[in-house]
């Protein structure tokens, strides 16, 4: 027994070895989440920066790390801070300890023993710097421009903020833009907020990434009046004070931005006169006009949609009206729009019924329509959209490092090419009633082969005159019938709707007035007159636009009109629901029964 606490006492130290060992080798990562400073600058030019970081840590402990990039000639302040983010209480900060190396890096050490784990913490530090010493405010044109440039992180991050502070001047400073290479580095930074406060005023400026590495520069123009030991601007001579007056851009990418707008007005009006051509010649081989949303001529249409698509474009890249450049790109897309045909109910001319072969009836027949390269309902159409789309996105992908707001402006563009693929499509062309049906009655009539008693033969219309049927049905013959059944014929009607046209199958049933073949069906279904005078017919329709469907009707039909022993009456609630859609229904169509 006097082994056993020796071993444990072993077992012990040999664990708090491993942890130890452990701990001091410990995972950690860090990441920046944002950054936010303030530049509080007096009128001597010296600057008093707050910086605040928002840092992610995960494993640990973290005992130590290094910022990159600040000012050179800082002079570190006491006080400096690590606030972790707690969702109930107030936290308690975690002190640091600043020590500016020689290459301009920021070494925090963390004055905690067990120094930070997994969370979200603040670091607060501030400093003092000589903007002015260090040319860091000088002139530029009847301005003063005041230049701080941030502290660069290897990762990156998503949003950063500085607040300047100025003495107040008889002018509002203002986000400096001009057509120097340098000022490229400000990215997409923009104006937050402007005000005034104690005798001061306190400009915001927000930019929504910086790059991996990259350094933050911050400029902005003041009023000359602000700082002490820059010239009056009365002082400057007048090719001086114009040299204020800088254009936004050069004149070559002046030409650049004229060209690429010239370029998607005409690439855009060209596509809405090639769809027009296209859709137009299939709607006119069907008997039917092709509608514009916006009534206007065809030649008006096009220049409008291709001006303002390019208005909007140029609008949603400068960033300044987002808005107004959303509301071009509708305008845009609502004349390159077209809407369904009207269709014309007018009656057909008389035919007759005649009995196909399966291979005259269902055999497929291809049309080749032009229009299939601008529809989406199509392969071709399709593929095309996907590889203008993989366009924009991959434009999307190449401007996400640099901006991501004009990266989401690339991408909404996008939008434009909806009505040029998703109108004016072949779904709204009048419906081919011999080639439409085929697949569903070639189903129905192969099921329908594998029922004792019942035969369907394809049954087409043709119009007097005419070679080519007009209409595709399914005779059924029904074998010892009650008397006074003609036939079963199974049709399809499509039914206009939003999205194109609704496959609606029906089952005509023609009898002989007042015969026992009518009297079996329930009461509630209505009857018409037929082909004949003495001829009345019923259309029931199925439950689902499916062949299953319409062979479990056509199946309950003949159980009823024949006089056969085996009559399935365990389908008597079925069919009785079949009649009852009939009657909701109402009254079909007069071309049921012709």
């Amino acid at each position: 027994m006097r082994g056993v606490p020796r071993s444990l006492a072993c077992l012990a130290a040999l664990a708090a070895f491993v942890v130890s060992s452990v701990g001091r080798a410990a995972w950690v990562e860090t990441r920046v989440k944002a950054h936010t400073a303030t530049v509080d600058v007096a009128r001597s030019g010296s600057a008093e920066i707050t910086q605040e970081v928002v840092l992610g840590v995960r494993g640990g402990p973290l005992r130590s790390l290094e910022i990159q990039g600040v000012d050179p000639d800082a002079v570190l302040a006491e006080g400096a801070s690590a606030v972790p983010t707690v969702r109930y209480g107030t936290p308690t900060p975690i002190p640091l300890t600043l020590a500016r190396q020689d290459d301009g890096t920021l070494r925090i050490e963390i004055e905690r023993e067990k120094g930070l784990f997994t969370g979200t913490y603040t670091l607060r530090f501030s400093y003092r710097t000589e903007l002015l010493a260090r040319d860091r405010i000088r002139r530029r044109g009847t301005s003063a421009e005041l230049e701080w440039v941030g502290p660069r992180f290897p990762d990156g991050i998503d949003v950063a903020k500085v607040l300047f502070r100025l003495p107040a001047g008889p002018t509002t400073p203002v986000l400096s833009m001009s057509d120097d290479a340098e000022d490229a580095a400000m990215g997409s930074a923009f104006v937050a907020s402007t005000r005034h406060e104690d005798g001061k005023v306190e400009l915001e400026l927000v930019r929504p990434h910086v790059a991996r590495g990259e350094p933050a520069v911050w400029r902005i123009l003041a009023d000359p009046k602000s700082f002490d030991g820059l010239p009056d601007t009365a002082a400057l001579q007048p090719a001086a004070r114009a040299a204020h007056f800088v254009p936004m851009e050069r004149p070559s990418e002046r030409l650049a931005w004229a060209l690429g707008a010239f370029l998607v007005a005409l690439g855009y009006a060209g596509l809405v006169l090639l769809k027009w051509s296209l859709a137009s010649h299939d709607f006119n081989s069907v008997s039917a006009s092709l509608r514009a949303l916006v009534p206007v001529s065809l030649k008006l249409r096009a220049t409008l949609a291709g001006a303002l698509l390019s208005a909007a474009s140029v609008l949603g890249a400068l960033g300044d009206h987002p808005t107004l450049a959303a509301l071009l790109l509708l305008s845009a897309m609502a004349l390159a729009a077209l809407r369904a045909p009207g269709l014309v109910t007018a009656p057909r001319g008389p035919g007759r019924w005649f009995a196909l072969t399966e291979q005259d009836a269902f055999a497929r027949r291809r049309t080749k329509r032009r229009g299939r390269w601008l529809d989406a309902g199509t392969l071709p159409g399709l593929s095309l959209l996907a590889l203008a789309i993989a366009g924009f996105a991959l434009g999307s992908a190449f401007l996400a490092a640099r901006s991501p707001y004009s990266a989401l402006a690339c991408l909404l563009g996008a939008a434009s090419l909806l009505p040029i693929f998703a109108t004016g499509r072949a779904s709204a062309l009048p419906v081919d009633r011999v080639q439409r049906p085929r697949q569903l009655l070639a189903e129905l009539k192969r099921r329908l082969s594998a029922r004792a008693g019942l035969k369907a033969v394809p049954w087409a219309r043709i119009p007097d005159g005419g070679h080519d049927p007009d209409e595709l049905r399914l005779l059924v013959r029904v074998a010892n019938a009650l008397e006074g059944l003609s036939a079963l014929e199974v049709g399809v009607e499509h039914l206009p709707s939003i999205a194109g046209f609704f496959t609606q199958p029906f089952v005509i049933v023609r009898v002989n007035e007042d015969s026992p073949a009518q009297r079996a069906l329930p009461p509630s279904v209505r009857w018409q007159r037929g082909r004949r005078s003495d001829e009345r017919v019923a259309v029931l329709k199925a439950l689902l636009p499916s062949a299953a469907a319409l062979e479990s009707l056509v199946y309950e039909l003949a159980a009823r009109l024949s006089d056969g022993e085996a009559r399935p009456l365990r389908r008597a609630k079925a069919t009785a629901n079949s009649a009852g859609m009939a009657r909701r229904f109402g009254v079909p169509s007069p071309a049921h029964n012709a």
